[in-house]
This record gives structure tokens, C-alpha cells and sequence, in this order.
């Protein structure tokens, strides 16, 4: 069987492979665009336009082989665009917006299977499937001159604190509480880090969170080299509350009274106070030792909604000898 049959058979498939939905619904975003066949193998840009775009959440579209109904593409290529109101998203819903696709991806050959372009929320709804769909494309037929297959993506392996991130699952950071993100590309190039999302701020790849609460995305690129081709991935975040803790650095003995600290690692005030008046005295954060035994005080700072917790803390000084 020639090359051009192969095509014109899987052509022939697409009307079943275009009923395609994720959920059990049928997706709210039109999707529209072009063009879906004939495409160049060795690289073609489909251009897409939304109605009904949400209004609370983006999308990523990317290049699949087509999944069982109901479920999500295994074999996809990672040169996801994301595609978002928010200003910081590297497309708009109200530009044109571009896919790249080639006839060959890691694990993929699109003469031999049905590919297509898989379309999904973005992070902010990572497990909602209701705007799921499968896109079909197909490729122009084989010539006589062989086709030459498009440098196969690089690959990017990202971790914090020893811990595998997934692009389909976010990870926690609190604010306040800056992380490092380990990365390393197949290809042995040194990846770039950005972060989408005014919730975030990265340097190099320390990742911070600027408040307690929303999302934000980290995108890890490669720029490949003459084996491999340039490629992005996406890690979804997840922000929480900081933690508020008083500021290490110890007890301090001062004859017969002892300093603590004054503030929080945010840089809020700690008031205490005794509940052991006969042993200990306090003023602001020195405490007099009167006898021994066991001094309890009670810490506490405020806290500010939306970014950290308040402090609150029960303390025991054990007395035994007055300088």
C-alpha cells in the first residue's frame, strides 16, 4: 500500500475522531481555524480564533495523537501555547494565535496515527475537563523525495526540594517563602525560567509567591540545539498562606532576664505576655526572672488576610538557677 493510500484512509477516519469530547458535555468555547489538512509535514502554523472564550480561566492547546474518548493525550508534544486574558499569557484570545505542528513527535508518526490538536483549560482549572476537545489534522502525502522529519522536541525534567513536578498536577509554595526550581534538559543546554502571573516573581530560578492565595505559571524553556528543537514546558502553581514564625535567633540570657524576639519573619510585632506572674515579669520583649520554677508566657502577632496567618504561641522557660 502506497504512502498516499495510508493518507486518504486516515482522512477517511477523521469524521468519527472529530466527535471527540473530554467531557461529558459538549465544550462552551468554539474553537475555529485553519487549516486542518494538506498541512507540510516538516512544519505548519494553525491558526485559531475563540467565541465564547471563558472568562475566568485560559486554555492550552498543543499538538496530540488522539486520546481515548473521555481521556487526556499520552502522546503529545510539549510545545504547549497557553492561550489567556491574563496580560501576562504569551497569546490573547483576541490576536491570532498560532500552533505549530509537524508530522513527527516524540512518539508520534502522523501518517500512522491520528493527530490532531488537543484543546484544555490551562492551570487555573487543571482537572476540569468540561472544554476538552481533539482537533484532527492531517498531513500532505509523501513525494518521491523523502521527507525529512523535524528535529524531535528537547525534553526539561524540573524538581523542588528533590520532588518530580508534573505539568499536569500543580505544586505548593507559601508566600513569602521563596523556592529553588531544579531543572535539567535532555540535551544537557542550560533551560530559562519565567513565571506568568502578577501573583509570582522569579529571579534566576528562585521562585517566590507575592500573596496567600491564586495561581501562577512557571515556564521552563529550552532553546535546543543542532539534535533537538526548542521547547517550553508549563508547571502550574498553587499559592497558600504564609506561616508566621518569630525570628530565629535564640534565648538571649542578660543577667537574671532574657530577651526574645521582637518581631516575625514578615516583620510583625510579637506582644507577650506571663501567666506565671509569681516566677516572671515582662516588658515588651524582656523578661525578668523573679524566682525558680517554670515561666509561661503567651506569644501572639497579627496577621494580614490573604498573605500570612496570625502568630500564636504558648512558651515555657524552665528556671532553675538566677544569674
Amino acid at each position: 500500500m502506497s504512502k498516499v493510500r495510508i493518507v486518504a484512509l486516515l482522512a477517511a477516519g477523521l469524521t468519527i475522531a472529530s466527535s471527540f469530547a473530554g467531557a461529558s458535555a459538549a465544550p462552551s468555547v468554539v474553537v475555529q481555524g485553519g487549516p486542518y489538512t494538506n498541512l507540510d509535514p516538516n512544519g505548519a502554523d494553525i491558526h485559531f480564533g475563540f467565541g465564547n472564550f471563558p472568562t475566568a480561566h485560559g486554555l492550552y492547546l498543543y499538538e496530540a495523537v488522539q486520546p481515548e474518548t473521555g481521556a487526556r493525550p499520552t502522546i503529545f508534544s510539549t510545545a504547549q501555547v497557553w492561550v489567556s486574558n491574563d496580560p501576562q499569557a504569551p497569546a490573547s484570545p483576541k490576536g491570532d494565535v498560532k500552533v505549530k505542528v509537524t508530522a513527527y513527535f516524540t512518539g508520534a508518526d502522523c501518517y500512522h496515527m491520528v493527530c490532531g490538536i488537543f484543546v484544555r483549560l490551562d492551570h487555573t482549572a487543571q482537572s476540569d475537563t468540561s472544554e476538552d476537545q481533539f482537533i484532527p489534522i492531517t498531513f500532505a502525502a509523501a513525494t518521491t523525495t523523502p521527507i525529512v522529519a523535524a528535529l524531535p522536541n528537547d525534553t526539561i525534567t524540573a524538581s523542588v526540594n528533590g520532588k518530580t513536578l508534573s505539568s499536569a498536577a500543580p505544586f505548593t509554595i507559601s508566600y513569602q517563602t521563596p523556592v529553588s526550581i531544579d531543572a535539567t534538559t535532555g540535551s544537557g543546554v542550560a533551560p530559562t525560567f519565567k513565571v506568568y502571573g502578577e501573583n509570582c516573581s522569579m529571579v534566576g530560578n528562585m521562585l517566590t509567591a507575592l500573596k496567600g492565595s491564586g495561581q501562577c505559571d512557571v515556564a521552563i524553556t529550552s532553546p535546543g540545539n543542532a539534535t533537538v528543537a526548542t521547547v517550553t514546558s508549563h508547571f502550574p502553581v498553587n499559592l497558600k498562606i504564609g506561616i508566621q514564625t518569630p525570628v530565629p535567633f535564640g534565648a538571649a540570657a542578660i543577667k537574671n532576664s532574657i530577651l526574645l524576639a521582637q518581631m516575625t519573619n514578615f516583620g510583625e510585632k510579637i506582644s507577650y505576655k506571663t501567666t506565671s506572674a509569681k516566677i516572671c515579669s515582662i516588658v515588651g520583649n524582656q523578661v525578668k526572672i523573679i524566682k525558680t520554677g517554670t515561666c509561661t508566657l503567651i506569644a501572639k502577632a497579627t496577621g494580614r488576610v490573604g498573605l500570612f496567618n496570625s502568630y500564636s504561641s504558648k512558651i515555657a522557660l524552665k528556671v532553675s538557677k538566677i544569674k
